[in-house]
């Protein structure tokens, strides 16, 4: 709980340091350092205390020349080393990718379906998603054999559940209730 809200409050400040023009591109940039970070030889490094502050620093600059990173997210990523909180940049991300939705209108949905959609299937999908969450929608398309039919969209917490199975589970139940 405490690590959220203090991801919470550093991915506002970012937000807020930010032009809205940028907002796109630091968000990609941010998701970039991340995966990078995630490396377990680089998550031994900023963890260990056998290392100084300036080696880790040091490292820190090679990262950022290597992907090219804005001066912000630098200047942003060198603050979260010198505070001991560079480990939780990853739920910073996560916070600030919600905040930069919320300004832009957009929402993330997960669409889980038996089969693989064929393009035309999506866009209608997308257009109908669109139309009902009144919001620009960004689809994570997933393909799950065992749901057999239908389909599972989770929108925030929302889970909308059209499948074939959930539906069968639902009627075994019912049966098994009448025994």
């Amino acid at each position: 709980m405490l690590g959220s809200k203090i991801a919470r409050r550093y991915a506002q400040a970012l937000f807020e340091l930010c032009d809205a023009k940028d907002y796109q591109k630091i968000l990609k940039q941010m998701k970039d350092f991340v995966a990078t970070i995630k490396k377990p030889e680089l998550q031994h490094l900023f963890v260990s205390p056998a290392f100084a502050v300036e080696e880790k620093q040091a490292v820190l600059q090679d990262l950022f020349a290597g992907l090219k990173l804005d001066s912000l997210l630098q200047q942003f990523n060198s603050y979260l080393l010198e505070h001991g909180r560079l480990l939780q940049v990853e739920a910073i991300c996560h916070c600030f990718n919600n905040l930069v939705n919320e300004a832009l209108n957009r929402i993330q949905v997960d669409v889980t379906s038996a089969v693989s959609l064929k393009k035309v299937d999506k866009d209608k999908f997308l257009a109908t998603l669109k139309k009902v969450l009144d919001k620009e929608v960004e689809v994570n398309w997933k393909v799950d054999k065992e749901i057999i039919g239908g389909a599972v969209t989770r929108v925030g917490s929302t889970i909308y559940d059209g499948s074939i199975y959930s539906r069968l589970e639902g009627l075994k139940a019912s049966l098994a209730s009448q025994v």
